[in-house]
């Protein structure tokens, strides 16, 4: 989000004029509400930045129609006043952010803000940030440039724009006709992508959220209604003129700012049928807020307890620009289990405020007011300049190269034998995922279940007697029960429609298996969590007659499932083995390993970064509990990684000089060989075991 607006500054309320407290005021909220979500106090304050798009919509179109009906519209003095105005408070903080990340960032994510700085300085940051994670994921939060996503999408839109109202008025009859043009082309450009926002978000939640053809109609409705009120100066449009409305507008006004301070705080979610964003929520906050702009001002000084809201109006642009990398960079040290501790955040957010009334009063706002001719020669000069000096403090990064025994993200990715094998439909056995035994028989293995079979595949692989890979993230080995949780805003992990993939998944996984004597051992694994933690989940049974429903959580009912999933593998003539997930505790293992390495800060987990086991049986209790459970049923061999890395007191998180995890409870790569080094996998898994797989000794 881009908190800029063409307002001038002001040291009380009474110096703001009628009209610019008020969008001012505005601002202040967007920017405000954002902060707090960011800072994890506001729960739907993601949404200001729903309302700033709007609000930038209405006072930029506004400028360039004011522009057009003069007759003094320049495209080069309409970009170069867009670059003065953005361009170097982002640009210096992007030099920032440059400087301080190699004392905050792992090798990976300074891999990543690589790409996220050339995207920011390109104005494509919403597209490398829509391949790189969501914006909703515990992974973003450790992004520094996640926030330049909304620069690009406006600045992408106001490089279409300027030129699309220049062709449209282009040999209009009348400044009449060209109005006529210019409502009729963007009230179908807002409903044609709006219709694809709301098609889209609940399936591709992430190119909804960062693309601009599904963003576009929250600028639109800011333009149109700068059309509207350009209209009531002058232009007879009939219904279209916002004037007429002036007396239902003020008695909506009140009603207009709870409604958008209730939809801030979550509370529209619950009467709308979905949670996912952007959608219905944000229509309802796009809508409320074009009202407010439609609003012709009251002719009065600003109320005095307006103040602060209309500082924070003041510094928004800089104060957006520099809160997120300060709270990322927190992110990024703090590697223990949780969010990071509200003193932090808070922390991060006064840091924030001084800074950015600081950057507003020696940058933003001299350079505003310079009076500087512009031209096309000028604008490139300074685009390149200013990149370079973004770009300059990339030479002192350090070229960190990873220590032994630690996981590159190119070399692992924790997807076994490859991205292709983390299905997201119904089981097609292909070649990627296949592999033959030595003596060029069929495979004899199969490997089924989420994430946590994945990462077994590795150490497998020089034991096993050919193997096929069957896995889903996050969809256990259940045919019947599924995790379910109503989608959250900006994902759809665990919605209904994930249950449906996963449940026609695990059902084509069975199918197949049932056709394939060859198959003597199947080894399922899953972290097991998603079934146990009623506070997060639900579950869809769908045994039921009439189709799946939501249903509490019911460990008798999972662990029959269970039985009974075991026995159908059985009675197909299969030896069953499930591999429980590794020690954890919630902590991120290895990002804590890597930043102790490297004389990173680390905060927040224990000082060699291994494993408390108190801390492991306590966060993990519910799923031990279930392991000890599946352990008991009936030809079923459990086996367990923990009598290999447990002692009395902790769980060692690297064996031999080797970083054994790739985050918070994942085997790495290299981690899982070495641990298949200690384990004889072709006995604990031979077929013709009569008895349970040996327990591994102790280091």
């Amino acid at each position: 989000m881009t908190m800029h607006t063409e307002v001038p500054d002001a040291t009380s309320p009474q110096a703001y004029p009628a009209l610019q407290w008020e969008i001012q005021a505005l601002r202040g909220l967007a920017v405000g509400a954002v902060l707090l979500f960011h800072a994890q106090l506001l729960p739907a304050g993601y949404l200001g930045v729903d309302l700033f798009f709007v609000i930038s919509g209405f006072l930029i179109t506004g400028l360039v129609l004011q522009g057009q009906r003069q007759g003094r519209f320049s495209l080069v003095a309409f970009y170069w006043r867009r670059a003065k105005r953005l361009l170097p408070a982002a640009y210096a903080c992007l030099a920032a952010v440059v400087l301080a990340a190699p004392w905050w960032l792992n090798r990976a994510e300074l891999a990543d803000l690589r790409e996220q700085l050339w995207g920011s300085l390109g104005f494509a940051s919403n597209l490398v940030l829509w391949q790189q994670t969501g914006y909703f994921s515990g992974v973003a939060e450790r992004k520094p440039l996640l926030h330049f996503w909304s620069l690009s999408i406006e600045e992408q839109y106001y490089l279409v724009l300027p030129l699309l109202l220049l062709a449209l008025a282009w040999r209009a009859r009348s400044a009449q006709a060209a109005w006529h043009r210019h409502h009729a082309a963007l009230l179908l450009g807002c409903g044609i992508s709006l219709g694809f926002c709301l098609w889209l978000a609940p399936r591709h939640g992430a190119a909804a959220f960062y693309l601009l053809p599904t963003r576009a109609w929250e600028l639109g409705l800011g333009s149109l209604g700068a059309l509207w009120v350009q209209g009531a100066q002058g232009q007879p449009l009939g219904w279209l003129r916002a004037d007429r409305c002036q007396g239902l507008l003020r008695r909506l006004q009140l009603p207009l700012v709870i409604l958008l301070l209730a939809a801030l705080m979550g509370r529209p979610a619950s009467w709308w049928a979905g949670a996912v964003h952007p959608g219905t929520t944000a229509l309802l906050v796009g809508v409320s807020t074009l009202l407010l702009l439609l609003k012709t001002p009251e002719r009065r000084a600003a109320p005095l307890l307006l103040w602060p809201l209309l500082r924070l109006g003041d510094w928004s642009y800089s104060l957006y620009l520099l809160h997120w990398p300060l709270l990322a960079f927190a992110s990024n040290a703090w590697v223990g289990a949780g969010p990071v501790p509200l003193g932090w955040r808070l922390g991060a957010l006064l840091v924030a405020l001084l800074a950015a009334a600081g950057l507003y009063r020696f940058l933003e706002s001299p350079l505003r007011q310079a009076e500087i001719r512009p031209s096309w020669r000028g604008l490139a000069l300074v685009l390149g300049l200013s990149s370079l000096l973004a770009l300059a403090p990339l030479q002192l990064w350090p070229q960190e190269a990873p220590r032994p025994g630690q996981p590159t993200r190119q070399a692992d990715e924790g997807h076994g034998l490859g991205p292709s094998c983390d299905h997201v439909a119904p089981f097609k056995p292909s070649a990627a995922c296949l592999r033959q035994a030595a003596d060029g028989t069929a495979p004899r293995w199969l490997v089924w279940g989420d994430s946590y079979a994945m990462q077994l595949v590795p150490g497998l692989l020089p034991s096993a007697p050919g193997l096929v890979q069957a896995t889903m993230s996050s969809c256990g080995p259940f045919t019947h029960l599924l995790p379910y949780r109503p989608e959250r805003v900006g994902s759809e992990t665990y919605g209904r429609r994930w249950t449906e993939r996963c449940q026609a998944f695990n059902a084509s996984v069975l199918d197949w298996l049932s056709r394939r004597p060859e198959i003597d051992t199947v080894i399922l694994s899953s972290v097991l969590i998603q079934y146990v933690d009623a506070q997060q989940y639900q579950q869809l049974d769908w045994s039921v007659d009439g189709g799946p429903r939501p249903q509490r959580l019911d460990r008798t009912r999972l662990l029959r499932e269970a039985g009974q999933f075991v026995a159908t593998l059985q009675q197909l003539g299969k030896r069953v083995v499930w591999v429980a997930p590794p020690p954890s505790s919630g902590f991120d293992i290895a990002a804590c390993t890597e930043r102790l390495d490297s004389g990173r800060l680390t905060l927040g987990a224990p000082a060699d970064c291994s494993v408390a086991l108190a801390d492991y049986h306590r966060e993990r209790a519910q799923v031990l509990s279930l392991l000890d459970e599946l352990a008991q049923l009936p030809g079923l061999h459990l086996l367990r990684f923990d009598p290999l890395l447990c002692d009395q007191e902790r769980c060692a998180t690297r064996l031999d000089g080797v970083l054994l995890y790739r985050d918070a409870g994942h085997l790495s790569n290299a981690g899982m060989q070495k641990l298949a080094q200690r384990l004889d996998w072709a006995v604990l898994l031979r077929p013709s075991a009569a008895s349970p797989p040996p327990e591994p000794a102790l280091r």
